[in-house]
């Protein structure tokens, strides 16, 4: 059908759409509605540096949209921004599989939350859309309708939140979102090192900052025992007591057997290919941990000999104790703390005992100064204990030279030595009248 016999056969309500003389690589198409009606669409095509061809549509009736849209492939082509064949139609849906089967080295636990974020909240998003079609638009909208949704969760559990509350909520909602798109950014990077590159381009991922989002949550030493009973959960509440004692990751302490406890010498060991870091550890067993721990081991001989996990439900490892958690919490009135809080909970207890910086990120399993800086909450407690230890060590040391004794300032005689006498016992002699004062004393000398 020559050009004429194509244009003949559009429908008269249409011929206003097409100008006299067309340029290369751009046509139109004409569509039939369900109502019997028919709709004229410019469509733009042309290909990149291999020769692959580029279809795409301005979904507009307009002659010069398509002019317009045939200039900017033009200039993604030569940028080698935009290409033909597989790069041009692969699916984001497609890209984030891919990723999850072959892209990511991650453990199997971490895989899983891969997974979950993939299925749950990226692919109903972006799956559908073609990976050279993604914009910071899209990202934007998806931030903007994630934050909205996990803001609406916590108000369902706290309807009316303080300002501070909500503040931290932001934060916590924007670094969530952050790790989210930076599991749709790794999919584009895997895919652009395949042989052809299923991406040309990878786009721009804004992440908001994180730079005051460092959670500095620990639980209060008045709030230990109340949690502890809270739990109606043996096993939930070994975790928890272990985990606020020594710092142990909850996917590590799932995984503990009992052939890692070492009961005489009171120490747990955590095996290399169990641990965050991929790196073996052990912890000291003390403080409430001994008798729980002599607990769990008399149920387990008792009712499971074979089972062969430290923390478990009827011999069966303990998997999920999310819903045991949020009750003890709130039976406690802390309902915003964290399980992970407990690690800097076990920090500040290993801190106040003077463990020494190395063994306390041996235990814990930090690999850098920085981490174990992180981890570190100082409270005003802390500021106190400082003050009456550095008060201690002034007056045995420098308080002690050159007559600044007992904090004296230069040039004044200092406190003399001897015992002191009590305020109490000073306001009961400054009420006795002078004269038998002298007399008392006189006594006393005499």
């Amino acid at each position: 059908m020559t050009s004429t016999d194509k244009r003949a056969a559009v429908p008269d309500e249409l011929q206003r759409f097409i100008p006299q003389e067309i340029q290369k690589g751009i046509y139109y198409r004409v569509y039939t509605r369900k109502d019997g009606t028919s709709r004229l669409v410019w469509w733009v095509k042309l290909y990149d540096r291999q020769g692959r061809p580029i279809y795409e549509s301005t979904d507009s009736s307009v002659y010069s949209d398509a002019v317009k849209l045939y200039k900017k492939l033009t200039a993604q082509v030569e940028s080698q921004q935009r290409s033909g064949g597989d790069a041009d139609s692969v699916r984001i849906g497609q890209l984030l599989d891919e990723f999850l089967k072959d892209g990511t080295h991650a453990k199997e636990e971490t895989r899983y939350v891969y997974k979950l974020v993939v299925e749950k909240n990226l692919k109903p998003f972006f799956g559908k859309l073609r990976a050279s079609k993604l914009t910071t638009d899209h990202t934007k909208a998806y931030r903007n309708r994630r934050k909205a949704e996990l803001l609406a969760r916590k108000l369902k559990a706290c309807p009316t939140p303080t300002a501070q509350q909500r503040a931290d909520w932001e934060k916590s909602a924007g670094a969530t979102i952050n790790r989210e798109l930076a599991r749709l950014r790794s999919a584009f990077e895997y895919a652009s090192k395949q042989t052809p590159p299923k991406v040309i381009r990878i786009p721009h991922f804004h992440l908001e900052s994180e730079k005051d989002n460092v959670r500095k949550v620990v639980l209060q030493d008045a709030d230990y025992a109340n949690l502890r009973d809270a739990f109606t959960d043996p096993g939930v509440r070994f975790l928890f007591i272990v985990s606020s004692h020594v710092g142990i990751r909850a996917s590590e302490l799932k995984r503990i057997k009992w052939s890692q406890v070492d009961v005489d010498r009171k120490v747990v060991t955590l095996e290399r290919a169990k641990t965050k870091n991929n790196d073996p550890r052990s912890a000291p067993i003390f403080g409430d941990m001994v008798q729980h721990l002599a607990d769990a081991k008399r149920e387990r001989d008792e009712f499971y000999p074979h089972s062969e996990w430290v923390f478990s439900r009827a011999g069966e490892p303990i998997k999920d104790f999310r819903e045991e958690w949020v009750k003890a919490t709130k039976a406690a009135g802390i309902p915003d703390l964290h399980f992970h809080d407990l690690r800097r909970t076990a920090q500040r207890l290993m801190r106040r005992a003077g463990i020494d910086k190395i063994t306390r990120m041996r235990i814990m399993g930090h690999k850098t100064d920085a981490m174990d800086i992180r981890y570190g909450v100082v409270e005003d407690e802390d500021i106190v204990q400082a003050g009456t230890k550095l008060e201690e060590t002034f007056q045995a040391t420098m308080g002690n030279r050159n007559g600044h004794r007992n904090g004296a300032a230069e040039g004044q005689p200092a406190e003399p030595a001897g015992p002191k006498i009590a305020p109490e016992v000073l306001a009961k002699l400054a009420a006795v009248p002078a004269d038998k004062l002298k007399a008392l004393l006189s006594l006393l000398s005499g």
